[in-house]
């Protein structure tokens, strides 16, 4: 005699996850530009004014700890987000493409530990899969939802080659943050856990 199975009983089924794919962006990449387009000679536009000051990062200890009066927030964090204006803008101005309405997602880099592993991207584009083996780039572009390859090609230049990421409000909403810090996620997912610098932080 066959028994029908419990619907109470059935194990639901998580949806795909939502992968984005683009470049990371953020104070450190925005910095690192800037120190390294000064150190090139190269002509820079809009240019790099002289009162900003590259030399270095965001320090997030500072941060609020001064006021400034035309911004309302802190010097520190003004300083930064100078610096990440200017970049986005330059980038546009290289690639004339819309940056500046780009959606910044923020995303979770891969690597265990809670070392460096949240981040925000320049987005070129998002897709759902269970794995990122499944994700197919060539189909994303052959269906018009990649920016031109000069596009790519010039980001890719400045910023290292666009990768896929895990976006972070999915990973929250659905409690694999503690899995991820540990590396069993990546596992089941495909990905690679990137080697960084003991070191760095956020």
């Amino acid at each position: 005699m066959s028994t029908q199975p419990n619907p109470s009983k059935r194990v639901r089924r998580r949806k795909k996850l939502l992968w984005h794919y683009g470049f990371p962006w953020t104070f450190v990449e925005a910095f690192k530009l800037a120190r390294t387009l000064k150190a090139s000679g190269a002509d820079i536009w809009p240019p790099l004014e002289d009162e900003l000051d590259i030399e270095r990062d965001f320090d997030s200890g500072l941060a609020g700890t001064e006021l400034s009066s035309q911004a309302g927030r802190g010097v520190e964090l003004s300083r930064a987000v100078d610096i990440l204006k200017w970049g986005t803008d330059y980038l546009q101005h290289k690639t004339q493409f819309d940056l500046q309405h780009n959606e910044l997602p923020t995303v979770h880099t891969g690597v265990t530990g809670t070392t460096r592993r949240q981040t925000d991207v320049l987005l070129m584009a998002s897709a759902r899969a269970r794995r990122v083996t499944d994700l197919n780039i060539e189909d994303l572009r052959n269906a018009g939802k990649l920016p031109e390859d000069a596009t790519l090609a010039i980001l890719s230049e400045y910023l290292g080659e666009p990768q896929w990421f895990m976006d972070w409000k999915y990973l929250k909403d659905h409690d694999l943050l503690d899995s991820l810090e540990s590396g069993q996620y990546q596992a089941q997912v495909g990905i690679i856990v990137p080697q960084i610098d003991s070191a760095a932080s956020v």
